[in-house]
């Protein structure tokens, strides 16, 4: 780190001119491991001999005795703490079920445990001893927990952060390992017992020490550290040490104050007043930004990306942030959480799998995934049994509505593929020790991960930092093992844990190219920086109001003598006088939000406001990248400037004439009337036009419920009907809803089918029960097709055939039925293919077989002046009267289908053409039949059926309740065949623009529709 000018070098070495640690006894021991390197940089600067390793913090300093004392402990890591902590508790988890609420305790738990142990330390709290804690059940059981772990760290000759500070203790008070010679405590601000008993210790064993500690003119902040006895020495005032007094106060040093909306705008304002001042001449290693809580880092350093400028976090990261690390933690996680299908897909897309050692050639990865969805996979172990379901499934070979056949091949190779890799990772989920995991996690990775990843030759195709995070995650495998029993066994949720726990440890993997220094508010105490960014300052985050123990309530924390708020308060003021006094030159800012929560400014914020001279600071954002193309295309959008100056705004990859063109694309050709490819209509090119007159010329068998499609949503038949675009194929533990609606209409037309074997008839009243009996046992037959075992899956079957107490949607079906029995209609074809009848004398009873046989599978509509249209479907029943008079009844399992006034609109086409389709196919019989009636049967949560096509002169015939006539009935039906005409025809012109509004409550192309031109403004995009 710089640290500037010569004077404020000097400064950093103040009252040390008589000393320089050029010995291994002579320490300046120092609050932060940042003041640590400061004061370093600073002797190296004065040319000053030292031995810089003898300038350090306490926690180090036991460290280094530690490791020179030769102990017979081992001294552990965070990490593996935790994974002794975790393996102590569960050796007991009969004993404290307060850990237990789960399988197994949440780390956070176990990081708390651990923070209340080393509180319990810092204080010397006798925590069992208060009357309150004895009675409390869970206070008993963290007690417990707490000596177990003693206990295993005693046994074990293990040393956590917490133990070494008092072993350190112990053996300097032990007189026979060390001694010391000049030692200097600098800095420290009210140091805990525990910390002032070491402090002690070192004293007592120095040849000679001194304490310099911090002064001030608040005497609640700051007080004589006379514990200490001789030898103590002021440090130099902080210029705003009396900030809080309410007396008088002035500072030294150059303050600005920011307020903005958000941390995004607070952090590009810092970063635009970091490229003024390094424009200006200031280095940007003497630029600092700290804040109160680092967790927004990443944040920061992407801002800061965005303005070309390097930073370095002083914090470190945890290393299962790093991709590489998280790519490795996958293997172990996809056997714990019982391989995930996203899981699965996540691993292999991953740039690090390797795929090159399997005998066969596995497709691309949405093959993949499209293959194991249509499988119906979504997790579990039993993969290659769904595989071949799927591989036997007509769909292979035929394809089916939602997108293109499987491709046997691509389906043999991800069956071996899978099979091959479940197998190789299954290895994990056996119990066996902690080294045998290891190895096999080792094998796993050497097999599935590409060599040069894991330390193999080819290195130079890595990064730097890749390597070392490689370097970083062996490490951990090897430390892994070595803190446990050699012969207790575990499972793989057990080693996937303390694997994570080791791997949530923070190091710093990235190269330090040097930069704008990013660090905490409180690690800023003495330090000399030219210029200081405090940001962040909202109350909550300074001062931190909390009093409360880990795992503890306010009343267990105030009896065991927790710090009362006053300290609390009284130790961030401190933090916020001694980085507001580090900086010469200081800006200070607060976001009014986060995530959409309003914010109140830090309280100390307020008081320099008012009591501090103060210049306002709110830069022009002009230096970031994303906001110079966001000005370019508001300058290209006017019309003004010269396009040589805007070409200096926009990235490389853009030109004028493109940014234009996207915003003519939106604010031109996307208003007002479709007349351009970006509103769907692509008429003007002879070629596609070409194409697509010829993709559906006369030739072309239409589906009512294509044509239904264009008519609501011209884009929509675009993307699946010209693009051949399909979603995703869902997965659902229970039937999905299109299958639902195949098993419902299926179960329903067999019922129908086998009731009206003798003829047809209606359900009555008195033969709902026979009724009944039939259709469920039809319906329990069918769903033993499928072999679900989710509770979702048994859920959806008590839906639909109910309980000895309670109807199912096919009780209220079969009474929906009997309420019409007095219709002079009855049921008389199910599923009825449309098509050009073989025979036109024939019996009209044909069975399934007849139809199937039949070539022609379609009907010539031709009523009218206009092109005939070719028409093909089934449709779902048809009621026929013996008059030769009929009614579709098509079923429908959703809550949303077309009403009487799409169908008069043009919208709503499948009705009315099928009831022309099949008058042309029985008009020659010798008993013409005439369509009298169209009808929707909701079958969802409820059963409800409606009317939006009934012919007043034969309304008596059905009983339709109180749904009202179709005025101009025939013409209704022949318009809507006319509107069919205009739909083919506007198709082939290439006509495809959004609707003027948006009639599908539910579409799968929501993500890609742009019916709403501001969606990003409104998702997590903006």
């Amino acid at each position: 780190m710089r640290t500037g000018p010569d004077d404020h070098t000097d400064s950093l070495l103040s009252n040390l001119t008589d000393f320089s640690p050029s010995s291994d006894r002579d320490f300046l021991l120092v609050p932060t491991t940042h003041l640590a390197r400061a004061i370093q940089d600073a002797y190296i600067s004065s040319k000053v001999p030292i031995i810089p390793d003898q300038i350090t913090t306490l926690r180090e300093f036991c460290r280094r005795c530690h490791e020179s004392a030769g102990s017979l402990t081992t001294l552990i890591s965070d990490g593996q703490s935790l994974q002794i902590l975790s393996e102590t508790l569960e050796a007991i988890r009969n004993d404290i079920p307060f850990f237990f609420s789960r399988h197994n305790p949440a780390p956070t738990t176990l990081k708390d445990l651990l923070a209340l142990r080393d509180i319990i330390s810092q204080r010397r709290i006798d925590f069992f001893k208060p009357v309150l804690i004895q009675n409390s059940e869970k206070c008993q059981q963290i007690h417990r927990a707490l000596e177990a772990y003693e206990a295993t760290l005693l046994e074990k000759n293990l040393l956590d952060a917490t133990g070494l500070i008092d072993w350190t203790i112990s053996e300097i008070d032990d007189g026979s390992s060390f001694s010391f010679g000049t030692v200097i405590f600098r800095g420290f601000h009210r140091p805990l017992l525990r910390e002032k008993e070491l402090i002690l210790a070192i004293r007592d064993h120095a040849k000679l020490c001194r304490y310099d500690y911090p002064t001030g003119k608040d005497s609640k902040i700051f007080d004589l550290p006379d514990w200490f006895g001789d030898g103590i020495s002021p440090l130099d005032e902080p210029s705003l040490s009396g900030l809080f007094t309410g007396e008088e106060c002035h500072n030294h040093n150059e303050i600005r104050i920011g307020i903005f909306q958000s941390p995004h705008e607070e952090f590009e304002s810092i970063a635009e007043e970091i490229c003024t001042l390094n424009n200006s001449g200031v280095a940007l290693d003497d630029i600092t930004v700290a804040l109160p809580d680092i967790s927004s880092h990443s944040l920061i350093t992407g801002i800061f990306q965005d303005f070309n400028l390097p930073c370095r976090v002083l914090t470190g990261e945890a290393l299962n942030r790093e991709p590489l690390v998280g790519f490795f933690s996958l293997f172990p996680s996809l056997v714990v959480n019982n391989f995930p299908r996203e899981d699965l897909i996540s691993l292999i897309s991953s740039p690090f799998f390797k795929t090159e050692q399997l005998d066969i050639r596995l497709p691309e990865v949405g093959v993949i995934d499209t293959i194991l969805r249509k499988a119906r996979i979504m997790d579990g172990t039993s993969w290659d049994h769904d595989l071949e379901a799927l591989a036997g499934d007509s769909n292979c070979e035929a394809g089916d509505e939602r997108g293109e056949p499987v491709d046997p091949d691509a389906l043999n190779a991800v069956r071996t593929f899978i099979v091959t890799f479940q197998t190789s990772l299954l290895t994990l989920k056996m119990e066996q020790t902690l080294a045998d995991h290891v190895t096999a996690l080792r094998l796993i990775l050497k097999h599935w991960v590409k060599p040069e990843f894991i330390g193999n030759p080819d290195i130079n195709r890595v990064s730097e930092r890749e390597r070392r995070a490689w370097e970083r995650f062996d490490a951990c495998l090897t430390r892994l093992s070595v803190m446990t029993d050699p012969d207790r066994k575990i499972g793989a949720g057990s080693f996937n844990r303390y694997l994570n726990y080791l791997l949530e440890e923070l190091v710093t993997i990235a190269e330090d190219h040097g930069g704008v220094t990013v660090m905490r508010l409180s690690e800023t105490a003495h330090l000399n920086l030219p210029v200081l960014f405090l940001a962040g300052l909202v109350e909550g985050d300074i001062p931190r109001p909390s009093t409360r123990l880990p795992l503890l309530t306010s009343a267990e924390s105030e009896v065991l003598g927790g710090r009362n708020l006053a300290e609390v308060i009284s130790g961030e003021q401190y933090s916020f006088i001694s980085a507001i006094s580090a900086g010469r030159q200081a800006y200070l800012s607060a976001p009014r939000t986060r995530s959409e929560k309003t914010l109140l400014t830090s309280p100390f914020l307020e008081e320099v406001r008012q009591r501090l001279n103060y210049l306002e600071w709110n830069p022009k954002i002009t230096r970031s990248k994303r906001n110079a193309s966001i000005s370019a295309g508001s300058v290209i959008t006017k019309g003004t400037g010269c396009a040589d100056d805007i070409l200096d705004l926009l990235p490389v990859n853009q030109t004028y004439g493109s940014v234009a063109e996207r915003i003519l694309m939106e604010d031109w050709y996307r208003t007002g009337a479709p007349d351009s490819p970006y509103d769907g209509i692509v008429s003007d090119d002879p070629d596609i036009a070409a194409w697509l007159s010829k993709k559906f010329g006369p030739e072309k068998v239409w589906a009512p419920t294509r044509l239904e499609t264009y008519a609501t949503c011209p884009f929509r038949f675009f993307l699946e009907r010209v693009l051949n675009l399909f979603p995703l194929v869902e997965v659902d533990p229970s039937l999905t809803p299109a299958q639902r609606g195949t098993f419902i209409h299926e179960t329903i037309c067999d019922f129908f089918r086998q009731w009206s074997q003798d003829g047809p008839k209606h359900i009555t009243r008195q033969t709902l029960p026979e009724a009944a009996r039939l259709l469920k046992e039809i319906g329990k037959e069918k769903s033993g097709r499928y072999h679900f075992t989710s509770s979702a899956w048994h859920a959806a079957l008590l839906s639909l055939f109910g309980t000895p107490d309670t109807s199912g949607l096919f009780d209220r079906f079969l009474m929906r039925e009997a309420a019409r029995e007095d219709s002079s209609l009855l049921p008389r074809f199910f599923e009825l293919e449309i098509r050009e009848r073989q025979d036109k004398n024939s019996d009209e009873k044909e069975d399934d077989a007849t139809r199937e046989a039949a070539d022609d599978h379609r009907v010539l509509l031709d009523q009218g002046e206009g092109e005939p249209i070719l028409i093909s479907g089934r449709i779902d029943r048809v009621d026929i009267s013996s008059d030769g008079f009929f009614a579709i009844i098509d079923y429908k399992t959703g809550g949303s289908y077309p009403s009487a006034k799409g169908i008069k609109e043009g919208t709503a086409l499948q009705l009315p053409l099928y009831l022309l389709a099949l008058e042309k196919m029985h008009e020659s019989d010798e008993i013409p039949l005439t369509g009298i009636a169209g009808s929707y049967c909701e079958i969802s949560r409820r059963v409800k059926q409606t009317w939006p096509l009934l012919s007043p002169d034969q309304k008596n015939l059905i009983s339709a309740g109180t749904s009202r006539a179709t005025s101009g009935f025939r013409e209704v039906i022949l318009s809507s065949l006319e509107a069919a005409r205009d739909c083919i025809n506007q198709i082939r012109s290439g006509r495809f623009p959004l609707p003027d509004t948006c009639q599908v409550p539910y579409c799968e192309f929501s993500g890609i529709c742009r019916f709403d031109r501001y969606r990003i403004s409104s998702g997590d995009e903006s």
